[in-house]
């Protein structure tokens, strides 16, 4: 399954075959074969016409959230559904065409300061209220557009924008590498019983080993694709 990266089709099967984690990549890897149909739909629309499909597909990738919040549906395996991923990728796009199609300051930076703690206060009071991640899009969606559109605009001159490009060259590694870590944790201290009771000690030590692996992951990995390029 990993090598035709068909794995997010069958999360029944994550425990079984394969690092659970890389549902990721095969979900991407589906959407960027759909990309060339999406980028033809919509090359000719006018910003009016994009505005609306944005609202529209922003909407759908937030109200699947909003459903399952209210009903408690199990919708575990929709989500890492390349289909139900797919107004996620849809209003990426969109955002992106709209931003270098608009000369106009979009996001002021108290609105995005507002969107960063907005961000942190719900899932700082909600997140353990809920047991998994959908109930969650109602908000947090909406909110990473709002942060989202603040780093990427050009108007945006702030030192923050570059450190964030900078953990964005690491950041499918930091994911994929977070199993490895937590795993490997638990195994150790199943057997070591390392006796950490401070959970902030322990969230940063588990940060930087993430971090650490992350960053070399990334050097060796693009150590390889420039071998096999030569």
């Amino acid at each position: 399954m990993e090598f035709f990266a068909i794995q997010s089709l069958f999360p029944n099967t994550f425990s079984i075959f394969h690092n659970d984690l890389t549902w990721f990549i095969s979900c991407l890897l589906m959407l960027y074969l759909v990309f060339p149909l999406i980028h033809n739909f919509f090359h000719h629309k006018s910003k009016g016409m994009l505005f609306v499909y944005f609202l529209i597909s922003s909407w759908l990738a937030s109200s699947a959230g909003l459903f399952n919040f209210l009903t408690g549906g199990n919708t575990i395996n929709a989500y890492y559904s390349p289909v139900f991923r797919l107004p996620e990728f849809i209003s990426g796009y969109l955002l992106f065409t709209l931003i270098n199609k608009s000369k106009r300051y979009l996001i002021p930076g108290l609105i995005f300061a507002a969107a960063i703690l907005t961000l942190v206060l719900y899932l700082g009071i909600f997140s353990n209220l809920m047991t998994f991640f959908l109930p969650h899009n109602y908000i947090v969606f909406p909110l990473f557009l709002v942060i989202t559109t603040y780093l990427y605009q050009e108007e945006s001159h702030i030192p923050l924008r570059k450190w964030v490009n900078s953990l964005a060259t690491i950041a499918l590694m930091f994911y994929l590498m977070q199993g490895i870590i937590i795993k490997g944790y638990l195994q150790t201290e199943s057997v070591l019983n390392l006796g950490i009771k401070n959970n902030f000690l322990l969230l940063i030590i588990l940060l930087g080993l993430n971090f650490l692996l992350a960053y070399f992951a990334k050097i060796f990995f693009a150590s390889v694709l420039s071998i096999l390029k030569k």
